[in-house]
């Protein structure tokens, strides 16, 4: 459960800084891409079998070919995410990210690796409600019809990230080869990001600041634990992969909610409450019905 814990308060961790980087002036994607190469530098340090480990990956596994194909669907996921939060703010962006806990466990249950029962269905159902009802104060119509594209490319994204991750996640066979998972997509992702600003700089001329590199830095440490902390949720078979999915993302709504409500004065109407209600009877359901 500690590692559970662990990944909620770290993808929590993500949409607040995100908040904050916004405020500060940060230049996101310099950020987002230091982010990755601190993810991913930390992903290789805590190996400690490396020719073991990368001999396995060497042989491309099914497991290291979707975790490396996925570093081009994070980076442009969190880019989005990124902008999002910064226009709209914390709550539409966590509610177009962790729809997908909705998709993602269906998907499982499709393809016969969960089995579901009325209680389950119910509990996806409040958790579906909670998120949509945590994030109404922000999708007035104005937003909705100005933010619809993007909030609808961080759902698809996100479907993929959580599903993928997920799916291969029991494949490592040791803690070695699963913090070679955690950071494979932040390698790929890393590599593209570097590209993306060699090019800027060839063009523009802009090289990225102090204070961007560091708060890269600081967004990848968070980064890499909240992969890391999830894979190993999966591998710990505490609750079924779907319930693993579920809480995580649902506690992330109903935890980063309160957060933006202390630290950034985001406030709350009815309606959000009842989705924070909704949303700690389905954490509830989900966890006692294990």
């Amino acid at each position: 459960m500690i590692y559970l814990v662990l990944s909620i308060l770290a993808n929590t961790a993500i949409y607040l800084l995100f908040k904050w980087y916004g405020n500060l002036r940060v230049r996101i994607l310099d950020a987002i891409v230091f982010n990755y190469l601190t993810a991913a530098t930390i992903g290789i340090l805590v190996i400690t079998d490396w020719s073991t480990t990368f001999g396995t990956a060497l042989q491309a596994p099914p497991w290291v070919i979707a975790a490396t194909m996925l570093g081009a669907v994070f980076i442009s996921v969190f880019y989005l995410m990124s902008l999002t939060t910064q226009k709209v703010g914390v709550s539409v962006a966590t509610i177009a990210s962790k729809m997908s806990l909705v998709i993602a466990a269906l998907i499982f249950v499709w393809l016969g690796k969960e089995q579901m029962n009325g209680l389950g269905y119910m509990a996806l159902l409040f958790a579906f409600l909670s998120v949509f009802l945590v994030s109404y104060r922000n999708v007035g119509k104005v937003t909705l019809v100005k933010m619809l594209f993007w909030p609808l490319l961080i759902l698809v994204g996100s479907t993929a990230i959580d599903f993928v991750i997920a799916y291969f996640a029991d494949q490592p066979s040791n803690a070695d080869e699963r913090a070679l998972y955690s950071c494979l997509s932040f390698i790929t992702a890393g590599t593209i990001g570097i590209l993306l600003l060699t090019a800027r700089y060839f063009v523009k001329g802009i090289l990225p600041s102090r204070r961007d590199i560091l708060a890269g830095v600081l967004l990848g440490t968070v980064n890499y634990g909240s992969i890391y902390f999830l894979v190993e949720s999966y591998h710990a078979n505490l609750l079924s992969t779907a319930q693993t999915l579920q809480v995580n993302n649902l506690a992330v709504v109903v935890l980063g909610a309160f957060a933006a409500r202390l630290i950034f004065k985001e406030s709350w109407s009815k309606v959000n409450l009842l989705g924070i209600a909704l949303g700690i009877i389905a954490l509830s359901i989900l966890i006692c019905s294990h």
